[in-house]
């Protein structure tokens, strides 16, 4: 029994390992994501989210960004939240999180960021 409850646990804390990559993002990553949102390539888009590493996992409908939000959330580190048509708030993993750059291509932004440079990420959604 106390095999089995020592697995379980490893378990646990390996796939949390693969969660929350970049949910709190460094100064210059939220630079970054403030320099695409300046230049247009954010807001009135379509994002996606997906976890290629969640078990279960499936890609979200896509929602148009309608709104950023920015925290600071210590003296190190920022996280962000798209508002939706809705008026939804939607907390960001940028390692998850896809943006629509042209008809059907979704790119991650944790990639975009340079939040995440994970061989395992995947780059792109179509």
């Amino acid at each position: 029994m106390r095999l089995k409850s020592i697995a379980v646990l490893l378990l646990i804390i390996c796939n949390q390992s693969f969660a929350d990559q970049c949910a709190w993002v460094t100064p210059q990553a939220a630079s970054r994501l403030d320099e695409l949102v300046k230049n247009g390539k954010i807001l009135n888009k379509y994002f996606v989210e997906y976890c290629h590493l969640c078990e279960g996992s499936e890609v979200t409908n896509p929602e148009k960004v309608r709104k950023i939000l920015k925290t600071q959330v210590d003296k190190d580190y920022f996280q962000f939240y798209f508002v939706a048509d809705d008026n939804k708030k939607v907390a960001l993993d940028l390692a998850y999180t896809f943006i629509e750059t042209t008809d059907g291509v979704y790119k991650n932004l944790g990639i975009m960021t340079n939040c995440i440079d994970d061989l395992d990420a995947i780059e792109e959604l179509k």
